[in-house]
């Protein structure tokens, strides 16, 4: 009984955290299909983003997004992608929906209320809300339990990586608390994330030869400083073992993190970026030949 009634528990206290614009953003409860106010249709807007980066983020590490646990099952929903954002909902689509508010980012004129009673935003009001919900990707924060530096944007990526290794049977450990910013997001009511804490090994990390090459055009100033960006933070992952090639040993979060990073970098009009992912079985895949080899970086260091 106690966990039928948390959603709703939850729920309504969100509008003690409206402090400005209360007149147009009261939130008396969650409403769906279609939503009833303009907080509801902000919530569900947002809900529907983070679900579609959950489902790539499912697909991209070979789950079935439409296969979940907590969510019945049904033709079209993506009951695993639901399971998977439960942990997320409150750090980044709630709290998004509360600054845009709070900061008046979002204006009462941009939603329009239909006879039927549902609220509808207008374009621009959904590209502000898509601006910053872009921004609030790229921030960074330090993954609790992978003990790295991630963006926002790659935390459900990182997140179903952690849970695709626990249902393939790669880890098995005690239970391990995860916070992020201060906000509990290991609800052990909601989502896969309990099942995820619970079962990962702490600092067990599975690591692979990323080969990264690129192609900066350096005929400007601009090129060339982008040369220098791109290559720096190659180093910073890696060692250069021909020009413009670096050879990286990663584990997937963080291979995502340097994709990232790089792209963000390049110019793709005039530069490109290529990665090639050999696995952890890499040394009869590689043979040197000539002047300048490089080492292995999983070997022991002796000096």
């Amino acid at each position: 009984m106690w966990r039928a009634r948390q959603p709703l528990g939850y729920f309504s206290v969100l509008d003690d955290l409206i402090l400005q614009q209360k007149e147009a953003f009261r939130f008396a409860g969650r409403n769906r299909r279609p939503p009833l106010d303009n907080v509801n249709a902000m919530l569900s807007f947002v809900y529907t983003l983070l679900a579609h980066d959950s489902t790539s983020a499912l697909e991209a590490v070979g789950l079935d997004a439409y296969v979940g646990f907590l969510h019945r099952d049904r033709p079209g929903r993506t009951s695993l992608a639901l399971d998977l954002m439960e942990e997320l909902r409150g750090v980044m689509a709630d709290r998004l929906v509360l600054t845009l508010i709070n900061r008046r980012m979002v204006k009462p004129e941009g939603f329009h209320q239909k006879e039927n009673g549902a609220v509808l935003m207008d374009d621009e009001t959904r590209k502000t809300i898509l601006t910053a919900w872009q921004s609030k990707k790229q921030e960074t924060i330090v993954h609790p339990f992978l003990g790295e530096k991630i963006a926002w944007g790659l935390v459900p990526y990182a997140q179903a990586m952690l849970f695709a290794r626990y249902l393939r049977g790669d880890t098995t450990v005690p239970a391990v608390s995860m916070e992020i910013s201060g906000i509990s997001t290991m609800n052990p009511a909601t989502g896969p994330a309990a099942v995820i804490a619970s079962t990962i090994p702490m600092r067990r990390r599975y690591f692979m030869l990323v080969l990264i090459t690129y192609d900066v055009n350096t005929e400007t100033t601009a090129g060339k400083k982008r040369l220098r960006k791109v290559a720096k933070q190659c180093v910073n992952y890696g060692q250069r073992v021909q020009n413009s090639v670096f050879e990286c040993h990663l584990d997937a979060a963080i291979c995502r993190e340097v994709e990232h990073k790089l792209e963000q970098i390049i110019d793709p009009e005039t530069d490109s970026l290529r990665f090639y992912y050999l696995g952890n079985n890499y040394k009869t895949k590689v043979k040197h030949v000539g002047a300048k080899p490089s080492f292995d970086v999983t070997e022991p260091l002796i000096i």
